[in-house]
């Protein structure tokens, strides 16, 4: 099987190739956009499609998938698969990290070349509207269901496991991979996979702002990409591993409460940051195109326990969020489920929870909390499995 790394170039009509990861009975799966039509449009540039008729549904597993367009290089480089395809395939197949599972080369407007990249399409979404639906707010219209602590647990569980993958190198036979940093985890990027049980699954995806780190991770080395209002406190050095844990507990804090870690912007936020802080700021204030983003990337961040009830939460002075000018509810969860939340989360890089740890502590302990709440049905797809 021909990898996004080992690709004999054609004519550009022919380039084409199946990552490693595809889902079950998808070996032989070729594109023919004829036999497919759009569902619904997430971006300009990826849709989900649809077989045209029943009879292409007997030869595939799956019912829809999510075509992506990717720009590649200009010149003769962008007959090269493009980043998305290269830099998955130098991690492990498993159960935690999205690859296209086909690519095809798509065509040259003169300008550009574009790529076609093929992903099995998750019927829950992600993380974001899958919480949203279910646990969040619809239409204006707040939805009762209170979040179960266990699917938090499972979150970071699969999180921690998928930078694993990426930062640790678990399960690579890649030679001189590297680490691979995401740089751009948040809700949009992780997807809700329907593993049978009433506990899904969580899978990272998107890696275009993906880079590879070879040795010492460049903490004094400014990056402006990726999603700002995930960014760390540090930003904009943000090109670590350190940077991907707290996107992991950011979004783990948003998954408990529906708010970020950063508040809503004030007309004098500058004036409350630190000295240092607002030297940073000033330094960078022209890379970032509005003063909605310069502040998602250097504004301040405001990380509320996850285990207050709301007494306890007025008396320590954390802040209350409101939505249609109703004050949000925010449910109490575990102490050891905030302890490692804020684990994820320490403002000091250096003091910030390894990926090691977080493997060798967190998830044993995850695991024992995860069967009591939810009993073996909940330990569904706990576990990392290289494919």
């Amino acid at each position: 099987m021909r990898t996004a790394d080992c690709i004999s170039l054609g004519t550009p009509s022919t380039i084409m190739g199946k990552s490693q990861d595809h889902p079950s009975g998808a070996e032989n799966f070729t594109w023919d956009e004829k036999e497919w039509e759009m569902s619904e449009k997430y971006k300009p540039d990826v849709v989900k499609m649809v077989p045209v008729d029943d009879e292409l549904l007997k030869t595939i597993p799956f019912k829809a998938v999510v075509k992506k367009i990717a720009v590649a290089e200009k010149g003769s480089a962008g007959l090269n698969p493009p980043w998305e395809v290269s830099c998955t395939n130098r991690m492990a197949d498993c159960n935690r990290i999205v690859k296209p599972f086909h690519f095809a080369y798509n065509e040259y407007d003169g300008r550009r070349h574009t790529w076609n990249l093929v992903f099995e399409a998750y019927e829950l979404g992600d993380l974001r509207t899958w919480r949203n639906k279910n646990f969040g707010w619809r239409d204006s219209v707040k939805v009762s269901k209170v979040l179960p602590e266990a699917h938090l647990w499972r979150f970071l569980v699969h999180m921690t496991q998928a930078l694993a993958v990426m930062h640790d190198q678990k399960g690579s036979t890649h030679k001189h991979r590297g680490t691979l940093l995401h740089s751009d985890i948040k809700p949009d990027n992780i997807l809700v996979a329907d593993n049978g049980s009433a506990y899904p699954s969580f899978r990272l995806h998107d890696f275009d702002f993906a880079t590879v780190a070879h040795g010492r991770q460049d903490r004094r080395a400014p990056a402006f990409c990726g999603t700002f209002v995930w960014h760390p406190p540090e930003a904009p050095y943000v090109k670590t591993t350190w940077a991907d844990v707290w996107a992991v507990g950011a979004s783990l804090h948003w998954l408990a409460f529906g708010e970020k870690v950063v508040p809503p912007m004030s007309a004098n936020w500058m004036d409350d940051l630190a000295e240092e802080d607002r030297e940073i700021a000033l330094k960078f204030r022209k890379r970032y195109a509005t003063e909605q983003k310069f502040y998602d990337a250097l504004g301040p961040r405001i990380v509320s326990p996850i285990n207050l009830g709301k007494p306890s939460r007025i008396a320590e002075k954390h802040p209350e969020f409101t939505r249609f000018f109703e004050p949000l509810y925010r449910p109490k969860y575990s102490d050891r489920l905030n302890f490692w939340m804020m684990e994820c989360l320490k403002f000091d890089p250096a003091e910030r929870v390894t990926v090691d740890r977080l493997m060798k502590e967190m998830v044993p302990e995850a695991r024992a909390v995860v069967l009591d709440l939810g009993g073996d049905a909940a330990l569904t797809d706990f576990d990392l499995v290289f494919l």
